[in-house]
């Protein structure tokens, strides 16, 4: 049976950012867990919800917006992002590869690095 994206699941995505000129920005794997963030669900999390596995998203998005969508998973999104992301507007491709049940020991793990920032200089104001 095919999981699909819900509270708690463990989620995999492969990301491509498409800046002016449809050229590629960048590209590179996201994973969290659905729904951990203490803030609730950010309006990235609701656009995956009840996604499966080979299914795909695309986001029109400005520099302006990403705290706003992304929420919780911002730092995450900057650090997974192998070319960075453009200056302007831009569309983020986004494809389910896997969604699975969390363990409960990576669960508890998350949460106790949820409120620790990235841990690096990426500039998404996340105090790492």
């Amino acid at each position: 049976m095919n999981e699909v994206i819900e509270q708690l699941k463990k989620v995999s995505l492969g990301l491509v950012v498409r800046g002016a000129g449809d050229q590629g920005c960048g590209e590179g794997r996201l994973e969290f867990f659905h729904g951990l963030a203490a803030d609730g669900l950010s309006p990235f999390e609701m656009a995956l919800s009840g996604r499966g596995v080979g299914e795909t998203l695309t986001c029109e998005l400005s520099p302006a917006m990403l705290r706003e969508y992304f929420g919780a998973q911002l730092p995450a999104l900057h650090a997974a992002l192998d070319g960075g992301l453009p200056d302007g507007p831009f569309s983020l491709e986004v494809a389910v590869l896997a969604v699975t049940a969390a363990a409960d020991h990576e669960l508890v793990r998350a949460m106790a690095r949820s409120g620790h920032g990235c841990g690096s200089s990426c500039g998404c104001g996340c105090s790492g």
